[in-house]
């Protein structure tokens, strides 16, 4: 229940932690069997926004589980990470596999930015929260980019108390609820909100909820939704004097944006 500081390097066997642990730039945390297990009340930290780095190891199959802690990554996590009730998980950093159970949370960047993952799972009832500092910019900086290098599936229900639910909160520069600079209603928007590598699966706006709730500029009668193209998911907001467009069309569109966006990003590459 105290402060463990992990400066250097440490092993560790079946872990909890009910207080706090931090790992630094240049600290490594081994957890050598077992799961580390982060329990009610716990913070862990790993790296900071000024100082990225320090790493979490999981070996022997062992997993890293939230279970009503908050945890702050902007380093690496090696191994798979289960968000569990009560738990969230933000931070710049990368991770392994990343699940999202019931009643666990996921927050990319720093308010807002982006993070990397293996393969992702958005279970019954998890959740991710979607910061927007502007409407116009680049997905990872000017709002949150989830990049997934690997595949998400989507594994919700349908049901009131089963489906996974995307939250939006709009920032002003200091990182406060504010309205959505450079935001106009009388346009049509999109954001990439997440990337993957291999695509999506079982996705169904029954199965994933929009809570808009935090999105603090007005729509005057528009309509915010979320939709899937190019392997990629978007947000996008249709105003009230346009057509809501059928899924087909989005689906055109946004494929051809997505082919453009990775033909540009490979000539950079290159």
């Amino acid at each position: 229940g105290g402060t463990f500081i992990v400066a250097g390097s440490a092993s560790v066997s079946s872990l909890r932690s009910s207080g706090e642990v931090v790992v630094p730039l240049g600290g490594t945390l081994l957890s050598t069997s077992g799961n580390l297990v982060m329990t009610g009340g716990s913070r862990t930290t790993v790296g900071a926004v000024n100082a990225p780095g320090g790493t979490i190891e999981l070996r022997a199959g062992g997993r890293l589980q939230l279970n009503g802690g908050l945890l702050v990554n902007n380093g690496s996590i090696l191994g798979p990470v289960d968000v569990n009730f009560g738990s969230l998980a933000k931070g710049a950093g990368t991770y392994g596999q990343v699940t999202l159970n019931d009643g666990g949370r996921f927050s990319p960047g720093n308010s807002p930015g982006q993070v990397s993952t293996a393969d992702a799972t958005w279970s019954v009832g998890g959740g991710l929260v979607v910061e927007l500092a502007s409407a116009t910019g680049t997905a990872g900086v000017d709002w949150d980019l989830w990049r997934v290098h690997g595949a998400l599936a989507v594994a919700s229900g349908a049901t009131a108390n089963s489906r996974f639910t995307v939250s939006l909160a709009t920032l002003d520069a200091g990182n406060q609820a504010a309205a959505l600079a450079s935001f106009d209603a009388a346009r049509a928007w999109q954001w990439r909100i997440v990337d993957t590598d291999s695509g999506i699966t079982g996705f169904d706006p029954a199965r994933v909820a929009l809570d808009t709730q935090g999105f603090f500029s007005p729509l005057a009668g528009g309509t915010l939704r979320l939709a899937v193209a190019d392997g990629d998911l978007y947000l996008q907001f249709s105003p009230l004097s346009a057509p809501v467009p059928e899924p087909q069309a989005w689906a055109l569109l946004l494929g051809g944006l997505g082919l453009l966006g990775r033909a540009a990003r490979r000539r950079r590459a290159g």
